[in-house]
């Protein structure tokens, strides 16, 4: 999930269409972010998992969210992506982390 790195409010392509252009593939637990230009960042997120690094996030209708963020040099890469002179962080949810959201995904999903 891509948060406003001040209010911690979740952007989706609806708000911030230059997203559906964005490519994210995770093999080998290596997250790897490309843009239609070519460039690419790789994170690991086991070391995002390590550093636990925790904010909240907030989905629509005010649910609350609590994510991993992943760090200082990957929101670089999102923030230059996006155009943005506002910080913009990536989060990381897995299962155990807090959330008030009332939708479950199915595990076939």
């Amino acid at each position: 999930m891509i948060v406003d790195g001040e209010s911690g409010l979740f952007h989706t392509a609806r708000t911030k269409p230059k997203l559906v252009f964005l490519e994210a593939h995770v093999k080998y637990n290596i997250l790897t972010l490309a843009t239609l230009k070519g460039k690419e960042f790789n994170l690991e997120l086991g070391l995002v998992e390590e550093s636990d690094e925790r904010r909240v996030g907030t989905l629509h209708r005010k649910l609350r969210q609590e994510n991993m963020d992943c760090g200082h040099n990957v929101a670089e890469f999102i923030q230059a992506y996006l155009d943005s002179d506002k910080p913009r962080r990536l989060m990381y949810f897995k299962e155990g982390l807090m959330s008030e959201r009332n939708c479950r995904p199915l595990p076939n999903w």
